[in-house]
């Protein structure tokens, strides 16, 4: 039975290098054979368990075959060979009891990432084409109000000559002699156990079971070609900066008949000189002067969806925020827009003619 080295450390599985290190040393301390009421055995396990988890390489292998990992043959039971463990790795229980030696190759497969003859029956059929990530950068306006872009990018197609199957239009499709049409051959694959025979993907065909008398010539029997791709996107309203459209099926081209992958388009966003965004609010800045911010009045001021009269209340102090409801970002898959968040700095002037310096003074006798 493998032994459970997180526990003789008492650390969890999702432990830190630097947790299981310091669970080591405080156990080290406490259970050192040289110190009153130190423990040799238990000393002994807890410097194995922190010889293994403490080493990366060694963690690893450890947390996929167990404690018996390093030792000839793996260590434990069956001629050396702990198959508690391995059966475990595999999902097919914790007992060799009862067990068909005959799915050795199925076995080895799911522990070992040999490629088992279910993994290989799977991947001679159709066959998903992969993702493409692409970034695109954009204004803030843009952001903002929403657009359509057009972009263009690089991926695989289906080949329209031969519609996807390799071969050229006209030509004879043969059933595969290397497989006899299953699509997989036998091989036998070298292991610490022994050699064991595996079914894997036919190397002529590659899984299709198909031969071609003549390959396409637009593609070179590959079903799929390189081409530049142009798409029309449609950015929402209210994008931020770092988010993601995903494009279904517009990815790689799929294989023996598997759909298409998707694109993924990642939006980067160009700060904007003039607002700032905070949540679905647009934010901007405005100076006002001491009369404007005492006795009221109106700012022009410009919005993202162009200039407005901003109301400014009598007594606007310096640092205020001033509210233009409805004037922000849309709220993506919801409803309404954010607002637009004046920030008001009142001004302070440095210099004042005769007459201003007499009102000042008057103002300040009232005031």
């Amino acid at each position: 039975m493998s032994k459970d080295y997180y526990s003789i450390l008492g650390v969890s599985k999702n432990a830190t290098e630097a947790e299981i290190k310091q669970a080591f040393r405080k156990l080290a301390h406490q259970y050192h054979p040289d110190k009153k009421g130190g423990d040799a055995e238990k000393f002994k396990q807890i410097n194995e368990a922190y010889q293994t988890l403490g080493d990366a390489s060694k963690r690893k292998q450890y947390d996929q075959f167990g404690s018996g990992y390093d030792q000839p043959g793996f260590g434990g039971q069956a001629g050396g060979f702990n198959w508690e463990d391995i059966m475990r790795q595999s999902g097919m229980g914790g007992s060799a009891q009862g067990f068909d030696f005959g799915d050795l190759g199925d076995l080895f497969g799911s522990a070992f990432g040999f490629g088992g003859r279910g993994g290989q029956r799977a991947s001679t059929g159709p066959q998903r084409g992969g993702d493409i990530s692409s970034e695109l950068v954009i204004e803030f306006e843009q952001a903002v109000r929403g657009e359509k872009r057009t972009i263009a990018f690089n991926r695989t197609e289906k080949c329209t000559h031969c519609s996807g199957n390799g071969a050229e239009p006209g030509s004879k499709i043969n059933t595969c002699g290397t497989c006899n049409g299953s699509g997989q051959e036998t091989r036998v694959q070298r292991t610490p156990f022994g050699n064991i025979q595996m079914r894997v993907v036919c190397s002529t065909c590659r899984g299709e079971g198909k031969s071609y008398e003549k390959p396409c010539k637009e593609c070179s029997g590959k079903g799929a070609k390189n081409a530049r791709a142009q798409i029309v996107l449609n950015i929402p309203a209210g994008i931020d900066d770092g988010e993601t459209i995903r494009m279904s099926g517009e990815g790689q081209a799929g294989i023996r008949g598997g759909g298409a992958g998707d694109l993924y388009v990642r939006i980067r966003v160009r700060p904007s000189k003039m607002f700032m965004r905070q949540g679905y609010d647009i934010v901007s800045k405005a100076t006002i002067s001491f009369p404007l911010a005492a006795l009221g009045g109106t700012l022009p001021t410009e919005t993202i969806d162009g200039p407005v009269d901003l109301e400014i209340p009598a007594g606007t102090q310096s640092g205020a925020i001033v509210s233009i409801k409805g004037a922000g970002i849309t709220r993506l898959h919801g409803r309404g827009k954010g607002d637009h968040l004046v920030h008001v700095t009142v001004e302070t002037p440095k210099k004042l003619s005769r007459k201003a310096k007499q009102l000042m003074e008057e103002l300040k006798g009232e005031l």
